[in-house]
C-alpha cells in the first residue's frame, strides 16, 4: 500500500456648503450628542445606526440594564476604534497606497457577504425528515459512530514537481514521507490535532479511519497540503435529538454552499475576463 490522496474544499461641515450630518447640530459648530448622534469623538459623530450595528444581537434583551450595558460596551469599542483611526489619519496614513488596496478588498468582501446573505438561500429546498434520515444513514460519523480522534499531521506546500509526487506516493509511513519531503528541500511542519468526526464528510471520515494501520493520508487543497495519520479514536456518540439537528444544519449548509457555487459559476460565465500577457486562470495540478 502507498500514501492515499484526498482532494479537499468612512464629513466635512461648512456653513457655506452642504451640511451632511446625522444628529443635532447647533449652528456651524462641532456636532453634539443628541438625537441620532450617541457620541462625538474629537468632532466626529457616532450615530445610533453605527451603534446598533456594532452591538448586534448582544443588545437584543428586554432587560433594560443588560441592554444598556451591552450598548455602552459596543459604543466604547467604536470610540476606541475612532481614536486610533483619527491618529492614523493625522499621520497621513490614509494616503498610503497599500492601505487603499486593503480598503478596496474589505469593501469587496463586505459587498460579497451582503450579496450572499440576500441571494444564497433562494432556490434552496427545505430539509425534510426523509432527507435527514437518509443523511444520517450515509453519515454515521455524525451520530452513533461519532468519534473524537487524535491525528498526527505534516503540513507543507503542495509539491509541483511530478517526480517528487511519485516519491511521495510510495511512502508508507509518516517518517518515510517526512524524510522524502525534507530530502527534496520541502519545509515540513509537524503537529498534533484533536478532531470531531461529526464535522467531517463521510469520505474524509472513512479515509482517515483507514490510516490507523500506519499509512498516512495526504490532503491537498490548492497550494497547501498535509499528511494525516490517526493515532487514537474515542467513541463519542450523539443523542438522537442532537444528531437530527446536526444533520439538518449540515444539509442546509451543504445546499447553500452548492447554491453559492452555482451562482459564482454563473457570474463567471457571464463575465468578460481579459488577462494580460503571461496571465491566465489557474491550472489545477494533476496527481
Amino acid at each position: 500500500m502507498s500514501v492515499k490522496f484526498l482532494n479537499a474544499r468612512e464629513i466635512s461641515v461648512s456653513c457655506a456648503g452642504v451640511l451632511l450630518m446625522v444628529g443635532s447640530v447647533s449652528g456651524c459648530g462641532s456636532p453634539k450628542p443628541g438625537g441620532q448622534t450617541v457620541a462625538v469623538v474629537n468632532g466626529e459623530p457616532i450615530t445610533q445606526a453605527q451603534l446598533n450595528a456594532e452591538a448586534g444581537d448582544t443588545a437584543n434583551t428586554r432587560d433594560k440594564t443588560k441592554r444598556q450595558t451591552a450598548l455602552n460596551a459596543a459604543l466604547d469599542a467604536i470610540v476606541a476604534r475612532k481614536i486610533v483611526a483619527q491618529a492614523a489619519r493625522e499621520q497621513g496614513l490614509e494616503k498610503d497606497p497599500g492601505l487603499q488596496l486593503e480598503l478596496d478588498k474589505i469593501k469587496d468582501l463586505a459587498l460579497i457577504r451582503r450579496f450572499l446573505e440576500l441571494n444564497a438561500k433562494t432556490g434552496i429546498s427545505a430539509v425534510s425528515d426523509t432527507d435527514i434520515n437518509n443523511f444520517l444513514s450515509q453519515n454515521p460519523q455524525l451520530a452513533e459512530a461519532r468519534k473524537i480522534i487524535d491525528v498526527q499531521k505534516l503540513e507543507f506546500a503542495t509539491p509541483s514537481d511530478p517526480s517528487l509526487m511519485e516519491k511521495i506516493k510510495v511512502a508508507k509511513t509518516m517518517a518515510e514521507l517526512q524524510q522524502v519531503l525534507e530530502a527534496n528541500g520541502v519545509k515540513v511542519t509537524p503537529s498534533q490535532s484533536k478532531l470531531d468526526t461529526a464535522s467531517m464528510s463521510p469520505q474524509l471520515y472513512k479515509a482517515i479511519m483507514t490510516t490507523a494501520g500506519g499509512e498516512p493520508l495526504m490532503l491537498i487543497e490548492g497550494l497547501n497540503a498535509q499528511a494525516v495519520l490517526l493515532t487514537q479514536a474515542l467513541d463519542a456518540p450523539l443523542s438522537n435529538e442532537k444528531s437530527i439537528q446536526l444533520a439538518k444544519d449540515s444539509l442546509q449548509e451543504e445546499r447553500m454552499t452548492k447554491r453559492i457555487a452555482q451562482q459564482i459559476q454563473s457570474l463567471r460565465g457571464a463575465a468578460k475576463i481579459e488577462y494580460g500577457p503571461g496571465y491566465s486562470a489557474p491550472v489545477k495540478p494533476k496527481f
